[in-house]
């Protein structure tokens, strides 16, 4: 595998793993819906506003490797990460690692090797160092989301009739899929 789809990551019970995918989900506010059916499905309880959500997995090196459909801003990343099973039966078992954040948390029974930061009470590692590597691979994600909210159609608030939520889900799907796709193309979130 070459070097660049990949991190080294050691975890706090000193122990080392391939990280090949980094997962974060994002969520892009909404006009509120008239129907009070179709709100309560699209209200964030996390960010508290109306919003369209979507589970992104990258490389260390920040290039984007799935993106989830996109769905209603009720679900959280647990949620979305159940809807990926596809993507996790294209990795290796036995040799690929997912970092994610604490949203991911009860992956395990999904990817065996999904890399939580749920700070092992039992590691005899250097915690604190663990944390920074750890912090370091996760970033990216972050990053790659920061490239994709400068386009104005993935930041700004969608103001879209709610007439068909499969239909408004499509299409921010569809934007999310060609600004993924540019800035694959056109930025290097992290050379090596």
């Amino acid at each position: 595998m070459d070097k660049e789809h990949y991190s080294i990551y050691v975890k706090d019970t000193n122990e080392s793993c391939m990280v090949t995918s980094v997962a974060d989900g994002s969520e892009q506010r909404i006009s509120v819906p008239m129907d009070s059916e179709i709100a309560m499905n699209f209200y964030s309880g996390k960010k508290g506003y109306f919003s369209i959500t979507k589970l992104v997995f990258c490389t260390p090196t920040g290039k984007i490797i799935f993106m989830s459909k996109s769905r209603p801003g009720s679900r959280n990343d647990i949620n979305l990460a159940n809807e990926s099973r596809a993507f996790y039966s294209k990795l290796d078992e036995v040799l690929e690692f997912i970092l994610g954040d604490k949203g991911f948390i009860g992956c395990h029974g999904m990817y065996k090797h999904f890399l939580v930061n749920d700070r092992n009470p039992k590691a005899s590692f250097n915690r604190g160092e663990a944390d920074k590597r750890f912090k370091a691979i996760r970033i990216i994600i972050e990053n790659v989301f920061a490239h994709m909210k400068k386009w104005e159609a993935c930041k700004a608030t969608l103001r879209i009739k709610f007439s068909d939520p499969s239909k408004i889900l499509q299409q921010h799907d569809q934007i999310w899929s060609v600004v993924g796709y540019l800035t694959n193309k056109y930025k290097n979130i992290r050379g090596l």
